[in-house]
Order: structure tokens, then sequence, then C-alpha cells
């Protein structure tokens, strides 16, 4: 399973979930990895708009290939997406045909198969300035000033105790009765959030976890 966190802010957050006893093989597609029922999920959350999230099968070998479907399926755009990593950087190029009166597939041909000449080591090597001036320096395209991406997670405290209260004060105290404490750990960032008995009956304004004793002895 992989997750990607975005953010309007310039923050970002992810994490990824495999079998680590699996032997994977260098040559394996990202589909068969992730499992032929496996669907592509986006959801967007705007500050002042209702949420909406799309789903589309997962079609392609690679990440990019399945952004572009998604594209395809969802918003029914044109694009064109390269993607690359090694050991100290990721880099990313985007193409997306913007709607036209008339359409120029002639042009829409051009800029895709100048961008398939893009070195996975220029992706990951060049900034978006000298990568964009190597592909389409006959016709400059217009660049903006860069902006700053970091990593950013948005778990709290207060989020792992509305979690809680969402699970329930029978199933928590059963938790806390049997192992003492609970905790929670962040996938993100790894945060680690630990709640014991007076955390917990605090939590629910009652001592559940004494309630969750009392009824195991009277089933014994």
């Amino acid at each position: 399973m992989l997750v990607v966190e975005a953010t309007s802010e310039n923050t970002v957050r992810a994490t990824a979930r495999w079998d680590e006893t699996a032997e994977i093989h260098d040559d394996e597609s990202l589909t068969a990895l992730l499992g032929e029922n496996s669907v592509f999920v986006l959801t967007h959350q705007p500050k002042d708009a209702d949420p909406w999230q799309g789903v589309v099968p997962l079609e392609g070998d690679s990440i990019a290939q399945m952004l572009v479907n998604y594209m395809k399926r969802s918003e029914q755009l044109n694009t064109y997406i390269t993607l690359a990593a090694d050991d100290q950087a990721a880099g990313a190029l985007l193409l997306q045909r913007l709607p036209e009166e008339e359409l120029d597939d002639a042009a829409w041909e051009h800029v895709t198969t100048l961008a398939q000449t893009l070195t996975p080591q220029e992706l990951t090597g060049l900034d978006a300035h000298h990568a964009l001036y190597r592909l389409y320096h006959e016709t400059p395209p217009r660049v903006f000033e860069p902006e700053a991406i970091e990593f950013a997670c948005t778990c709290s405290r207060g989020k792992v105790s509305d979690m809680l209260l969402m699970l329930g004060g029978q199933e928590v105290g059963g938790v806390v009765a049997e192992q003492g404490s609970i905790q929670i750990d962040c996938d993100f960032c790894h945060s680690k959030y630990v709640f014991d008995e007076t955390d917990v009956n605090a939590l629910f304004g009652a001592d559940v976890v004494n309630t969750v004793r009392q009824e195991n002895k009277r089933l014994q």
C-alpha cells in the first residue's frame, strides 16, 4: 500500500507498506506487487468546498503510468508524467494538455516526444530550469520562481484521542486492561502516542478500564 498526502502549503508526507519477508525481483512490475484487484484513489479536500474522491482501477506498470491513466479517466486530460529516483533525490516531469478550441495533436506529440528523451539521471540531477531548457530551448517556456516543498506530518495527540473515542470505551478499555496502556504509532513520521489507564479514563470521562475488568471477572 502506498499513501501520499500533499497540501496547498507545499508540505507532503508519505508512507509505504509491504511484506518485508517477500522476495522482490528487480524486474517485477508495480501492478504485480500491488495485486490485480487494487485501486488508485485520489481524495481532494478543499478548504472552502466539499471533498471529493476519485477511484479507478490500477492500470500500468509504474506509478507514473498509473497517474497518467487516472488523469485520462478522471479528468479527461491528456497527461504525460515521468518519475525517477535514486538514493539522494527524486525528480518528476508533468506535462498536461489544457483544453483547446482546436486540438493541435502534432504540437502535443512534439512536446511529449521531447520529454521522452529526458533520462532518469537528468531528471534527478538537473534543476527544473535547466531540464526545461534542455528540452524546449527552441520555444523557451515561461519559468516561475521555484517553491520549496518540505515534509510535515499532521498527526497529533488530539487526533489520536478522537480516533480512540470513535473506537469506544469498551474496546479501548479492554486493550488497556490487558496490556496496561495503548500505543498508537504514526506511519508517516513514526511519532508514538501512549495512553495509560489514567489517560483513557480521563478521555472517556469514566472508569472504562475498571468497567472492562469487572465485566471480564463476571464472565469468568
